[in-house]
């Protein structure tokens, strides 16, 4: 993963961590094909309910890991591949955008 890559993911992980819901994980997970590794992932959904501190690290491994999951080989290189739709100001609207 380059440089870029890592801070686009990183700036997601922002944006999701103090917005997401447990629907709007299920909601990705159908927008991606995800939803069994959303569901599967052993501290996300449940470091969420419980605002656990580990939280922002499990997000970070599933924005990782979801590509490679979803068969999807790498992000779009011009631009955040979660903002097809998205102004950025709310994750609901979110769309995302892979390339294989």
């Amino acid at each position: 993963m380059d440089v870029a890559t890592g801070q686009r993911i990183i700036a997601l992980r922002g944006r999701i961590v103090g917005n997401f819901t447990q629907a709007n994980w299920h909601e990705l997970g159908l927008l991606t094909g995800g939803s069994r590794f959303i569901d599967g992932h052993d501290r996300l959904l449940r470091s969420l309910a419980w605002g656990d501190e580990d939280y922002d690290g499990n997000v970070l491994d599933v924005l990782m890991s979801l590509p490679r999951f979803c068969g999807h080989h790498r992000y779009e290189e011009d631009g955040d591949p979660w903002d097809g739709d998205n102004d950025g100001s709310s994750p609901r609207n979110t769309r995302p955008r892979w390339s294989s």
